[in-house]
């Protein structure tokens, strides 16, 4: 079994890449990398190898087609994100999607169990039922 840790590309943003062309930079969320940095560091005292330890990009992990993982989900997702491949194991700690994404993955998310929200606005859009437009 190997272990993921999320990273971020930025691949799928079509304004960060507009930004980047024309600037030279861009800015990232420092909370998500420092939680990704959290993670690697926990592993570490776990006494997990760090040839076990994978990087997944939150942005193509739909795709991600390499062996099973089990992937805390601790970053900001988007539709893009979710649902994860077959092959990751979400393991949510840490979560956050807007509304329309939660309501758009909803199904996906209840087949996973209990989901620890970094936040009380994601937890309030879980509990809201299928109807609720928030």
């Amino acid at each position: 079994m190997l272990f993921g840790a999320i990273g971020f590309s930025y691949g799928s943003f079509a304004h960060t890449r507009k930004v980047f062309d024309r600037t030279g930079a861009h800015s990232v969320n420092l909370g998500d990398n420092m939680q990704s940095l959290a993670v690697r560091h926990l592993y570490r005292c776990l006494g997990i190898p760090a040839e076990r330890i994978v990087r997944i990009d939150r942005d193509r992990l739909a795709q991600y087609e390499g062996p099973p993982v089990v992937l805390p989900m601790n970053a900001v997702s988007f539709h893009n994100c979710l649902p994860a491949a077959p092959n990751v194991i979400p393991l949510f700690i840490g979560f956050h999607a807007a509304p329309a994404v939660i309501r758009a993955r909803r199904g996906w998310l209840a087949r996973h169990g209990t989901i620890v929200c970094r936040d009380p606005a994601t937890a309030a859009a879980l509990r809201q039922p299928l109807t609720s437009r928030l």
